[in-house]
């Protein structure tokens, strides 16, 4: 069966994207599932995560630029070369500084650029039962081809106003991709760093709600605001990897656990 791509998306910054990706992926992975993580942000955040100390200091062989440039430019793609495995059932393609020039070079590209990743992912489709793809915070050219490549988004909320204000512009974009791509279907939205301490939060998660009866899908799971986080992100680790145990993780893993009857009908 040919892998389900997910797209990780919101163009705000900051609201929990990358650690996401890489939780539910390697929660994903946990049961069982061959995953690929992509890296399509410059600043190689999910690169980092996975154990790559220097990204910027990776070859341009080494890198999802390249077979981005490659199909841009008619040239079969490299895909299957720049794979890196990070742990059982797990794989990454990993991104630097590099991916920010493609982001400029595609807006010279005049036919097909919005397919450019789904055709870069063709050579792997059967590799994998999932693919997580941790998008950029903006709405360029490049989450652009994140949508257009993807099956379902799951789009991370931060507890706090500017998180969910911005949903009106991605919901806007993720209209556009419909027209190339009429399969897209928000898999959910995601509400992240919930901290109970915080009032303003109440609000909120109220006006959430609120999108949620108006037809926006949202995860049962909260992510919770944690320290064991921020530990894990400094080793280079997932939470399920650093502290199985810690509120965060388990909360990743009953994420993982609603994402798994979408990947599998």
């Amino acid at each position: 069966m040919s892998a389900k791509i997910i797209a990780v998306t919101n163009q705000k910054g900051g609201t929990g994207k990358t650690t996401t990706t890489q939780n539910l992926g390697d929660a994903l992975a946990g049961k069982g599932l061959d995953v690929l993580l992509v890296d399509m942000d410059h600043q190689a955040s999910l690169s980092i995560l996975c154990g790559i100390d220097q990204p910027d200091q990776l070859a341009d062989d080494q890198i999802v630029a390249t077979p981005i440039l490659q199909v841009a430019n008619h040239e079969t793609p490299c895909t299957k070369d720049i794979i890196r495995h990070v742990h059982e059932h797990l794989d990454l393609l990993a991104s630097n500084v590099m991916l920010s020039r493609i982001e400029m070079y595609l807006s010279s590209v005049s036919m097909g650029r919005e397919t450019i990743l789904k055709r870069v992912l063709e050579p792997v489709m059967d590799d994998y039962d999932v693919i997580i793809i941790d998008c950029a915070p903006n709405l360029g050219n490049l989450t652009a081809n994140d949508m257009v490549a993807a099956d379902g988004l799951i789009v991370p909320m931060c507890a706090q106003y500017l998180s969910a204000k911005g949903l009106d512009l991605l919901l806007g974009q993720y209209a556009d991709a419909r027209t190339l791509n009429p399969g897209l279907r928000i898999i959910g939205a995601l509400i992240t760093m919930k901290d109970p301490n915080r009032s303003m939060q109440g609000k909120v998660l109220e006006s959430l709600q609120r999108q949620k009866e108006h037809g926006l899908p949202m995860f049962d799971t909260i992510i919770p605001r944690g320290v064991a986080a921020e530990e894990a992100s400094t080793s280079a680790q997932s939470v399920i990897a650093y502290k199985p145990g810690s509120k965060v993780a388990q909360a990743y893993m009953r994420l993982a656990d609603e994402v798994m009857p979408w990947i599998e009908a």
